[in-house]
């Protein structure tokens, strides 16, 4: 009786003073060989998705989906294709935050001069600024529901609204494009496993004994 949830600073940021630097890898340029579409062209259908939702922007936080979205991989996180980053996406503009180690001058080409660049950190300084605006119209903007607490707290109460995202339903239905890329893989996977049991039926042939770790260790290097 009497308590209530409210939302603190991240506690751990402000004791960790000998914090290492965030992980800013160079980003990579999907052609549409692979991805089968245009950032352009998901962008439009995710606007599209959001008028009919009646809300007046997204902010993508999803790493994946932020990748997916602009047609972009990175390397920041261990053995995933992903970056630090977020995204803002509205009718009148489209803001991509990123690290300004991670851009390269293929980036900057590839985005074009529909996506405004920002740097990572200004994210929820823009959000705070929108949260007037959105008061004042009466709009509010979507967030996902894997989405942190922060975000919201940033864009005011009453400013956003929660639902899945609908960048999640788009990347989840694979055009011929990707389709064929995983059938790739697939064989490239095959490929190696069994490069990996013809190894495998070689050692154990000639009574060499062979552990979990070391089968692992030869199976990573085949399918490297």
């Amino acid at each position: 009786m009497g308590s209530s949830l409210v939302p603190v600073p991240n506690l751990v940021d402000m004791v960790w003073e000998d914090r290492p630097a965030r992980p800013a890898s160079k980003l990579k340029v999907l052609t549409t060989k692979t991805t089968g579409r245009t950032h352009s062209e998901k962008i439009q259908q995710l606007r599209q998705d959001l008028e009919k939702k009646g809300v007046a922007g997204f902010v993508v936080s999803g790493l994946d989906e932020v990748a997916w979205l602009f047609n972009l991989r990175g390397s920041d996180v261990h053995c995933n294709p992903i970056f630090f980053s977020y995204a803002i996406v509205t009718p009148e503009y489209v803001k991509l935050y990123l690290q300004e180690k991670s851009v390269s001058q293929d980036v900057i080409d590839h985005l074009g001069p529909e996506v405004i660049l920002r740097p990572y950190e200004t994210l929820f300084d823009d959000l705070r600024d929108l949260a007037p605006i959105l008061q004042a119209n009466k709009q509010r903007f979507l967030l996902g529901t894997r989405t942190n607490l922060a975000l919201a707290v940033a864009l005011g109460k009453g400013n956003s609204i929660e639902a899945r995202s609908p960048v999640t339903d788009a990347k989840a239905i694979k055009n011929d494009a990707e389709l064929e890329g995983m059938r790739q893989c697939h064989l490239r996977d095959s490929a190696a496993l069994i490069s990996y049991f013809a190894w495998l039926e070689e050692q154990l042939a000639n009574g060499v004994e062979v552990d979990e770790a070391d089968g692992a260790a030869r199976l990573e290097q085949f399918r490297a």
